[in-house]
């Protein structure tokens, strides 16, 4: 575990963790008293807490009253990944995928492949858990878990989204990055300073959102390979995203 997320891990906090966050630390990593762990505030401010106590269905944490030196920032491009819903719990790997991968943000969209739509309360329990597993891909990454969307139609997040940066939309037969190279108004010799990845369900996108997303500044690429699985082919485009990042120089 790189860190353990507790909103409220101020400098000389002491905190009882209960419910699935204590199944995580006493049945799955087997801490016991004594121990010592990485913890992080809501603001992502980092400290060492120590397990004084592990009965009765909770876990005792003091947090530390010293902090780690921070470490230098990173200039990487904040990248968003757009991922059309696919059908069945794909989305859940996903989520966690993107998140182990630096995603910033997670933007679920509902395309005309959707299948298995569901209603407004049916999506706010789905965010709920999609919040629940990146936190938890988050601790054991060392990232930050991302901001996760409630689903919304594709066309109402290119309405209401400031697209800024560059857009990407992986579609199969498109030239992968590197070689696929936009415009000069997109700036491609430089790195910038936002990526949005646009990812379909099962079948692509349809011609008409394609289109669209076009009109919406978003560059067709490709991944080398075959037709890939939506889970698979996320992973493929984030690394693929990071490893033409890295050799671009900043603007």
């Amino acid at each position: 575990m790189r860190h353990f997320l507790v909103a409220e891990a101020r400098p000389g906090a002491v905190l009882d963790i209960a419910g699935p966050d204590y199944h995580y630390l006493v049945r799955v990593l087997r801490l016991r008293p004594g121990a010592v762990i990485p913890v992080a505030d809501a603001a992502g401010r980092r400290a060492r807490a120590t397990v004084s106590d592990t009965g009765g269905g909770r876990v005792r944490l003091h947090v530390g009253t010293d902090r780690p030196a921070p470490s230098a920032p990173l200039s990487a491009p904040a990248v968003t990944l757009v991922q059309a819903l696919p059908k069945g719990a794909l989305m859940d790997r996903i989520v966690r995928q993107a998140t182990e991968l630096g995603a910033v943000r997670i933007v679920p969209v509902v395309s005309e492949r959707t299948q298995g739509r569901a209603g407004p309360d049916a999506d706010a329990r789905r965010r709920r858990r999609w919040q629940r597993i990146a936190r938890q891909a988050a601790q054991q990454s060392g990232s930050e878990p991302p901001p996760i969307d409630l689903p919304q139609p594709l066309h109402r997040y290119l309405e209401r989204a400031e697209l800024d940066g560059l857009g990407l939309l992986f579609q199969y037969g498109a030239a992968p990055l590197p070689a696929a190279q936009p415009g000069p108004e997109t700036a491609a010799l430089h790195r910038p300073p936002a990526v949005r990845c646009a990812v379909g369900p099962e079948g692509g996108f349809s011609p008409a959102e394609t289109a669209l997303l076009g009109d919406r500044g978003f560059y067709p690429v490709g991944l080398p390979g075959g037709v890939l699985r939506v889970d698979t082919a996320v992973v493929a485009a984030l690394t693929a995203v990071r490893q033409f990042l890295a050799s671009v120089p900043e603007s």
